[in-house]
């Protein structure tokens, strides 16, 4: 029997005490990622995957984008927002073997009659275990773009098992949270795939989808956007599942990650933040910018869960910057289309740092 996620936590407001506890978790959850998980991943993919179907030191400062925001608010274009919910992108199996159909649901323009219009894919946070796509905050993010005439969707992954309680320090609990990353990575790109080959049918540009989220939504989004897969050719005009852009709030992969050539990124993050740390984001927007990938950073004057009280502010800035970025592609001459030959993959010897809880 296909089963869809269960969540059932009640009072989802933004910053309700549930809302708070999944940050937190979410938090956990990710900071293993950016440290364990990330560089576990390069020696995993694409060789085997889940399956098919105190108060800190006071932070280094970054210098401005290179291709900051635009000055100022960029106001809603549309009103008006129609919702298509629970649309299928992908049938799969979950952590304990049970079949899952995987949704998404749609945010367009009321009135919008355009055609070859970008997309922008959002992730909620959850820690890995759960959250969905109609949670409050992430319907308020999906709507919001959808307002500044980007299409929007909202899409749930696998979630579990709960890799954020219980043994979380342990071999053990790192192992099944690296699985659930791994997971979240592998649907996040299948629902790129999914509307960059059906573009036609809901008025899309193919070269034009983004991708970002919140907490693990951010280390899923840059794991999309970043992580080496070069066994489809990865990043080049033929590659199913390149996105142009990439926005992480509260998020972070590791450096070496980030290649000349691959997107831009978005990211925001609280200077006290020490679970998903300030530093390790820092830095890998320094990466960036070392290999001529522009960077956009936004510091906020909090921790990872006080992230959430500026979010609005978040949401206006990384809309602007999208506004930004699409002038920018659209100024651009568009790569030639020549097939990608994939290159032969060969496992990398990543050595984990310890993780003592």
């Amino acid at each position: 029997m296909i089963k869809r996620p269960t969540h059932g936590l009640p009072d989802d407001t933004p910053c309700s005490p549930h809302r708070v506890r999944r940050w937190r978790a979410a938090a956990l959850a990710a900071a293993l990622a950016a440290t364990v998980a990330a560089a576990v991943l390069v020696a995993t993919i694409p060789l085997a995957r889940a399956d098919d179907q105190t108060t800190p030191a006071a932070p280094a400062t970054l210098a401005t984008s290179a291709v900051p925001p635009a000055a100022g608010a960029i106001p809603p274009i549309y009103t008006d927002v129609n919702v298509t919910k629970d649309i299928p992108y992908r049938q799969a199996v979950t952590w304990d073997g049970n079949p899952i159909e995987l949704a998404f649901d749609l945010y367009e323009p009321a009135g919008d009659t355009r055609t070859n219009r970008p997309l922008f894919i959002w992730i909620h946070g959850g820690s890995f275990a759960f959250g969905d796509k109609a949670d409050a905050l992430d319907v308020n993010v999906a709507t919001e773009i959808a307002k500044r005439g980007m299409v929007a969707i909202s899409i749930n992954y696998r979630l579990g098992p709960d890799v954020a309680s219980g043994g979380i320090g342990g071999v053990a609990g790192n192992q099944s949270l690296i699985q659930a990353i791994l997971r979240a990575y592998e649907d996040a790109r299948e629902a790129v795939r999914f509307m960059r080959e059906r573009a036609t049918d809901y008025r899309l540009n193919p070269d034009r989808i983004f991708i970002g989220g919140a907490s693990a939504g951010a280390v899923t989004s840059l794991n999309v956007g970043y992580l080496p897969d070069r066994a489809q050719g990865a990043g080049g005009p033929t590659d199913p599942y390149r996105v142009a852009g990439v926005v992480s709030i509260a998020g972070e992969t590791l450096t070496p990650f980030v290649q000349a050539g691959e997107p831009d990124v978005f990211m925001a993050h609280g200077t006290q933040d020490t679970i998903v740390p300030y530093s390790e984001a820092l830095a890998f927007c320094e990466a960036a910018r070392a290999v001529a990938v522009s960077c956009a950073f936004e510091s906020y004057p909090t921790d990872h869960i006080g992230m959430i009280q500026y979010f609005d502010d978040v949401l206006e800035k990384s809309s602007n910057w999208l506004s930004e970025l699409l002038v920018k592609l659209d100024s651009q001459v568009p790569p030639p289309s020549t097939p990608t030959t994939p290159s032969p993959v060969t496992a990398a010897v990543v050595v984990a740092p310890a993780f003592t809880g």
